[in-house]
């Protein structure tokens, strides 16, 4: 969001009888240094903050702070791998915090891991409750999934998040072959504010075609108290 000042400038005017001249003020290019600071925190501590849950089997944060997860056996487990052709369900394995200034509607992209699994499998995220008092989602068990391949689009995915509130994260490991193997592939979790000028579409308030309303969030959390939709 721009903060726009006003600034007040004083107009000389050379005055010689009745005649009057104003300079233009025309100019070709101004360049100014300005002093910029900026912090990089690691996930415990960013502004959207990633953290394993206190259940986490597979979950954990690296020497630099960052959130990994590995199913590979190397987290003590006794096995070594998830099982093939088979879907092994997770969680709640970390939880994601709103530590900004806003709203935030927080939604996860997993497609660098499905490219890595070659049409082998798939990775999905969701909300493991079912919290909301008003049975907007009757139907839908898990209470918000979060996985999306367009965080620009509005649409009841993800969960919009108030200002320090946090939500728990589970999911869904699916492996369809024998010989699957991942190693380094990424997921990308957006936090995405109603000023947001990459996904002008992807905020809170975004609304839907259908009935211009709120379309963004299968559940909201810590929003507003006079919301019906949030819970928290």
């Amino acid at each position: 969001m721009a903060n726009r000042r006003k600034f007040l400038a004083g107009l000389g005017a050379l005055a010689s009888g009745s005649a009057a001249a104003v300079g233009t003020g025309a100019f070709t290019s101004v360049s100014a240094n300005r002093v910029v600071s900026v912090d990089v925190s690691d996930d415990q501590n960013a502004y959207l903050q990633l953290r394993p849950s206190k259940y986490a089997d597979f979950t954990t944060t690296d020497g630099n702070g960052v959130l990994e997860m590995d199913f590979s056996g190397v987290n003590g487990q006794t096995g070594d791998g998830v099982n093939a052709n088979a879907t092994t369900g997770f969680g709640p394995e970390l939880t994601i915090r709103n530590n900004g200034t806003a709203p935030a509607r927080v939604v996860i992209d997993k497609s660098g891991v499905d490219d890595a699994l070659s049409g082998d499998g798939s990775l999905g995220f969701y909300a493991p409750f079912k919290s909301d008092p008003y049975n907007r989602y009757d139907g839908v068990k898990s209470g918000a999934t979060f996985t999306t391949t367009s965080p620009n689009s509005a649409g009841n995915v993800g969960v919009v998040l108030g200002v320090g509130s946090f939500v728990s994260v589970a999911g869904n490991l699916n492996i369809d072959g024998w010989e699957s193997s991942v190693s380094d592939a990424s997921i990308t979790v957006y936090g995405i504010t109603d000023d947001s000028e990459r996904f002008p579409n992807g905020g809170p308030n975004a609304t839907t075609a259908d009935d211009g309303g709120p379309g963004n969030g299968g559940l909201r959390i810590g929003v507003e108290s006079d919301d019906p939709t949030s819970i928290g």
